[in-house]
């Protein structure tokens, strides 16, 4: 008599014989617990054929579609992300540099003209922080995406929605920042032509 094979193809992949079978006698001791004391061969075959997973639920072609789309999703969060995080360095970039060219600047002037800069380092400065607590809720937005229950995953929509707000938030501050020191160059200028 042949023996069976140790693995049985289910679905392009092998699955362990052994398994299948203790699936099968846990449902018939279930079965038996419940008072069962035949099983007709016609309802076996039934109940066999839906195990049987070969029998044109998915194909090898399906399988490999699927991982394809499954891959592709992956790598479209991948960079997603890396633009994110670009995006966040560039905000921080901007607004510390900022900070670090009008420091470096005013170190240069005369204890009178700095009073004119003194108050356009704050945007730049308060866009700073800003930006350093976008990085800390981009982290906790992608920690909360990472999970698969629904409830948390609205939360990491809402920190992906304030880190938006965050961001705005931001690059206006840098605007404002320029905008001030637009001004403040123009009154110095002024100042120092007269």
């Amino acid at each position: 008599m042949d023996r069976m094979p140790t693995q049985l193809p289910v679905i392009g992949v092998y699955v362990d014989s052994r398994v299948l079978t203790k699936k099968i006698i846990n449902v018939i001791e279930v079965a038996k617990s419940q008072g069962t004391k035949t099983i007709d061969c016609d309802e076996l075959i039934v109940f066999l054929n839906d195990i049987d997973h070969t029998k044109g639920d998915l194909s090898l072609a399906d399988l490999e579609s699927y991982k394809a789309n499954n891959n592709q999703a992956m790598e479209l969060f991948k960079s997603t992300i890396t633009f994110g995080l670009g995006a966040i360095k560039s905000i921080f970039l901007l607004n510390a540099g900022a900070v670090v060219i009008l420091l470096t600047f005013v170190t240069h002037l005369k204890r009178d003209d700095v009073t004119y800069f003194v108050s356009c380092i704050f945007p730049f400065a308060i866009g700073v922080m800003f930006a350093a607590i976008l990085a800390f809720f981009a982290y906790i937005t992608q920690f909360l995406y990472a999970y698969q229950d629904n409830t948390l995953r609205r939360f990491g929509y809402f920190f992906h929605m304030v880190c938006l707000v965050l961001a705005a938030i931001s690059l206006y501050l840098f605007w404002e920042g320029i905008t001030l020191t637009s001004a403040a160059f123009e009154v110095y200028g002024k100042t120092k032509s007269v």
